[in-house]
């Protein structure tokens, strides 16, 4: 066994003091867990696959950000980048989609420029005529509209103008001609940037299926794919790869390369688009997570943790969460951490740990309080006050809304005093499984990267230490893993103002700061760090200047730093580095 091959030392309490008793015990814990990574990591290790070393056998992934205009006049839509329209019922339930369509914007105008997190959304009208060759005939109709235009009224910018004349709120081309989605890009002679409104092209097979519905009353809305979409679809879309080629024990599982943007190498960008990532997979842009209840009532602990949508269970849905799974496995291959708050109900699930109704209480509260059936004063509650306080069929409130029976006919069976406690399990019951199905493919996406026996040897506090580490970002830790390059030296004196700086800082903008310089929010666990986690500091390419900014080069953790003549500099001019750089350029 593993705990015979590490020394213990037993010192009776009465035999030295109470201090050095605690010590030895820490001693035996560090080294205890010490081991025991260690031992996880030969396991990893061992079940790799190589890359070796050169990265050509790696996994490419091709990123469009949103919000960034084609640099090339040759740039098509390719398959990194797309974006979706959603047509829905109007009236009808919130993302109760009745068809999502694939859909390539134009290269002019605000359409490219929309941001990940944007969404326009409004009623779908026809244009009339329908090619939008004449001006529109039913302005009244458009204004405030997603209008939908057939090809083959004229050029794009000119169509889209008209539309934009006639109060539109975005344009949807429906294509007439069989091929590929592609750019819609100005003639000679027009730059379109007088073009102040979204506008998408739909291939001719799609558009002839939105066409037939289009007589209703529907809602269209479009936006934009982020980094989470746009990796997933090549990852686990129509090519789907095979689970070997993620178990990559290098720095990088798959290649990225940002479209439009300048970098050297692709370390950095890889950590960008990771962190990129897991920002938009809590965000309310994905429907993958919620916020726990303890964040939505601001109660108790957990505020920032966030837990599966019940409501998500899709085909599409539950293999975006075997996605999810097998990021999770990556990241623990390759020590590059993610950024998820996820709380002991998910990371239980993961290592397959049994749940219990402490889970309940960590994520909601509220709910835990009420099902404990006690007055203010804590006392068990009498059958009178049950009576006058509660009158409730058994039926739950799951975390994103959805009330679901917890029997048959269960919104019209009463809750009585006597049937109390069978109401209070079936709650706790509902609410500790209102996730199963997505954390089953979670799990069962990390098993395809990470070797199921491995889970069974960690708990869910290692599982949740090796996928993403912590939060907290240790400058003392950050500080002992930093080297100084070029005549750099620690005891300089702009280096001891650079330290006492992010000491100051938030941990929100030391997490700004560790992106900003290596592409990733969080810091190795101590048993990870490598000499390419370890940061490098560097003297200032472009001098000392008072409004010289801070550089850094994501791939390698390098920071170049001016000297700066006082602190107040230092934190100013690093303040606006790490808020104001949102793209890699150097």
């Amino acid at each position: 066994p593993l705990e015979s091959a590490i020394p213990l030392v037993a010192l009776p309490r009465r035999s030295c003091p109470s201090s050095l008793g605690a010590s030895i015990c820490d001693m035996q814990h560090l080294v205890f867990y010490s081991a025991k990574a260690a031992f996880h990591n030969v396991v990893l290790d061992w079940t790799s696959c190589s890359s070796r070393g050169d990265g050509r056998h790696l996994l490419s992934v091709q990123l469009h950000r949103p919000g960034r205009r084609a640099r090339d006049t040759k740039e098509k839509a390719e398959d990194h980048e797309r974006w979706r329209l959603q047509v829905t019922a109007e009236g009808g339930a919130r993302g109760a989609a009745l068809e999502e369509f694939v859909v390539a914007p134009s290269d002019f105008g605000s359409a490219r420029e929309m941001g990940a997190d944007s969404v326009v959304a409004s009623r779908l009208v026809r244009a009339d005529p329908p090619n939008g060759s004449l001006p529109l005939r039913n302005a009244d109709e458009v204004r405030g509209a997603v209008v939908l235009i057939e090809r083959g009224g004229g050029q794009f910018v000119n169509v889209i103008r008209s539309a934009q004349d006639a109060g539109a709120l975005a344009v949807v081309i429906a294509d007439s001609r069989e091929g590929p989605l592609f750019l819609m890009s100005t003639e000679l002679g027009s730059s379109g940037d007088e073009v102040a409104l979204p506008a998408v092209l739909l291939s001719l097979s799609d558009s002839m299926l939105l066409l037939q519905r289009a007589g209703g009353s529907l809602t269209a809305s479009i936006a934009a794919d982020g980094v989470f979409m746009q990796t997933y679809r090549q990852l686990r879309g129509s090519r789907s790869v095979r689970p070997v080629r993620l178990r990559q024990r290098d720095e990088m599982a798959w290649r990225v390369t940002f479209h439009g943007e300048g970098h050297q190498g692709f370390q950095g960008p890889y950590r960008e688009a990771m962190s990129a990532l897991c920002q938009e997979l809590l965000s309310p842009r994905l429907p993958l997570f919620v916020p726990c209840a303890n964040s939505a009532n601001s109660l108790a602990d957990n505020r920032d943790k966030y837990i599966p949508r019940p409501s998500a269970t899709s085909p599409e849905h539950l293999d975006m969460y075997f996605f999810v799974g097998q990021v999770m496995g990556v990241a623990m291959r390759t020590r590059n951490l993610l950024s998820l708050d996820l709380p002991s109900l998910v990371w239980k699930q993961l290592a397959g740990v049994e749940l219990d109704e402490g889970d309940l209480r960590a994520t909601d509260y509220s709910c835990w309080s009420t099902l404990q059936f006690r007055d203010e004063d804590g006392q068990a509650i009498t059958q009178q006050c049950f009576e006058e306080l509660f009158s409730i069929p058994f039926t739950a409130c799951l975390t994103d809304g959805t009330e679901v029976p917890l029997l048959p006919d269960g919104e019209s069976v009463p809750v009585t005093y006597e049937r109390r406690e069978e109401y209070r399990s079936l709650v706790i019951k509902a609410r500790l499984e209102e996730g199963a199905r997505q954390m089953a493919s979670m799990r069962a996406g990390l098993c395809s990267v990470v070797p199921e026996p491995l889970l069974g040897l960690m708990s869910w506090e290692e599982l949740e230490r090796r996928v993403c580490g912590s939060p907290e970002v240790d400058i003392a830790s950050l500080k002992r893993h930093t080297r100084y390059r070029c005549g750099v030296v620690e005891g300089s004196a702009h280096v001891k103002m650079f330290w006492e700086v992010l000491d100051e800082f938030s941990q929100a903008e030391r997490r700004l700061f560790l992106r900003f310089a290596w592409g990733r929010e969080r810091l190795p666990l101590e048993s990870d760090y490598t000499e390419q986690s370890e940061m490098k500091m560097f003297p200032s390419d472009r001098g000392d200047g008072d409004s010289v900014l801070p550089e850094a080069e994501t791939c390698f953790f390098i920071i170049k730093l001016p000297r700066y003549r006082n602190k107040e500099l230092m934190h100013r001019n690093l303040l606006s580095a790490i808020t104001a750089c949102r793209e890699i350029n150097y």
